[in-house]
């Protein structure tokens, strides 16, 4: 039997921890875990026993999570070798996390800019490339303009995805998950019914009733509104103030760089209500990721970068070649 050779993504974020392992355009394995309530920025889990974890411990939880994952894939497919690693996310950008797993298997750093487009061309392999990427996360939200390029590698010569510019949003909670799971937890729903209401009280409500920068500042119009206004129409209030946030963002780049699809991944694209408000924000179709056999692969698309790039630069990373890292 031939040897199936693996390549392992890991995208470590504020509020969630995302694994892949791919092989080619198949899917070995992947992982979600959220990390514990109070501990952004500190990579704490409620998913697993971890003795080490810690306030003060967020790298032996990030290590330990990668092992455990490691040794899964080898303990239930025969035949393999697991080849490298390619972290991204604001948790792994520490020395120490390389040096610890370059021990065990060649490891190296991307940018979550590089990783999420890394993550458009893995998903959408002999598509136009040429797109704007709108990535929304726990803590902070991107636009990434993308180009389609040819480039010879491992000395083929392939289509691949170029990042020609991005923006952040990081200020507050503006355009984040935890906007909206504070505004979920106020109105005392899940963050998926928070989506579905939204969608249902759509065209109800107008898109100044809350404020877009602030979740403490929205959760106290919310405690003045909601004699008023329904739920479902203040949660699409909140969706439609967050997508004017993101076209804020992104209109300028669009402009310039006159980039009709628009693909929306991260976590929030799971939030019905968010699709709809950027639809109707950017007047235009929003594509969500999606893979016949994985649910909200929108969650993952850091980490299938990530792998994605393990795998097509394999050759370097062995090496120990920096990649990528702008």
């Amino acid at each position: 039997m031939n040897t199936s050779e693996i390549s392992i993504g890991v995208d470590a974020g504020s509020v969630s921890t995302k694994l892949a392992a791919i092989c080619g355009r198949q899917i070995f394995n992947k992982t979600y875990l959220r990390n514990k309530p109070g501990l952004e920025g500190k990579s704490g889990c409620n998913n697993i026993s971890c003795n080490i974890c810690n306030d003060s411990c967020s790298l032996g939880f990030i290590l330990k999570i990668i092992d455990a994952f490691i040794d899964s894939i080898q303990a239930n497919y025969s035949n393999i070798k697991i080849n490298n690693c390619v972290v991204t996310g604001n948790q792994m950008r520490n020395a120490r996390i390389i040096r610890e797993l370059n021990e065990r298997l060649p490891t190296v750093y991307i940018t979550e800019i590089f990783a999420h487009a890394s993550g458009v061309e893995f998903l959408f392999p002999g598509k136009d490339l040429n797109c704007a990427i709108i990535e929304i996360g726990g803590l902070d939200s991107k636009i990434i303009i993308t180009d389609n390029v040819r480039k010879e590698i491992n000395c083929t010569n392939d289509h691949s995805i170029s990042v020609i510019d991005s923006a952040m949003n990081n200020i507050c909670a503006a355009g984040t998950g935890a906007y909206f799971e504070s505004l979920a937890e106020f109105l005392n729903i899940s963050i998926e019914d928070f989506g579905r209401l939204a969608c249902k009280g759509f065209n109800h409500v107008k898109k100044n009733l809350v404020s877009s920068h602030c979740a403490t500042f929205a959760r106290s119009m919310f405690a003045r509104l909601q004699q008023v206004y329904t739920k479902d129409e203040l949660a699409a209030a909140a969706c439609k103030a967050q997508a004017d946030t993101i076209l804020s963002l992104a209109s300028p780049m669009l402009t310039k760089y006159s980039r009709k699809k628009i693909i929306f991944q991260g976590g929030v694209a799971s939030n019905e209500g968010m699709i709809c408000a950027l639809q109707d924000a950017f007047k235009r179709k929003i594509t969500i990721p999606t893979h016949p056999e994985i649910e909200e692969v929108n969650k993952l698309m850091g980490a299938l970068g990530a792998a994605y790039m393990a795998e097509k630069y394999r050759a370097l990373i062995n090496r120990n070649v920096k990649i990528l890292t702008n």
